[in-house]
């Protein structure tokens, strides 16, 4: 305690700002998100893992990742149901990846600085959602650079 009173008395410590609840719900939804796309690619990559092991391979990169693998397996091929049961997931993934992303769509066009930041090429909805809820309040920041007075 005695340590956190003198780091306080001279001046090591920030105020902390907290985030807005949007902001907090944003941050949530893209870390969910992020998640849920890391999960999909492992499962892939397992998938592919066992195809290998039994002499099927298909490019790196399938748009339509399920019915794909499903077409290269015969009906009695032996690790069919295993791979069955981790498509199942996946597609539960896809799923609940895409309802996260509408909502991700539904933030931005709710928020007149995101859909500006949409309006700039290269940035889409989620770079715009994530950088302006990083962001969050910018008059929390200090604008005492000699070129702020020209922003905004």
């Amino acid at each position: 305690m005695r340590g956190l009173t003198e780091l306080n008395r001279v001046g090591w410590n920030r105020e902390v700002q907290v985030k807005s609840e949007v902001s907090q719900l944003a941050r949530s939804i893209l870390a969910a998100r992020d998640r849920l796309i890391g999960i999909r690619r492992d499962l892939e990559n397992q998938v592919r893992s066992m195809l290998k092991e039994g002499g099927l391979r298909f490019a790196r990169h399938c748009s339509q990742f399920r019915a794909h693998v499903l077409g290269l397996m015969a009906d009695d091929h032996p690790l069919r149901s295993v791979i069955a049961a981790l498509l199942t997931i996946h597609a539960s993934i896809e799923r609940e990846r895409t309802a996260l992303d509408q909502q991700m769509r539904q933030l931005a066009q709710a928020d007149t600085t995101t859909r500006r930041l949409m309006t700039v090429p290269g940035v889409g909805v989620i770079s715009a959602v994530a950088f302006r809820h990083t962001i969050d309040d910018p008059a929390r920041f200090k604008m005492d650079h000699p070129l702020a007075r020209f922003s905004a």
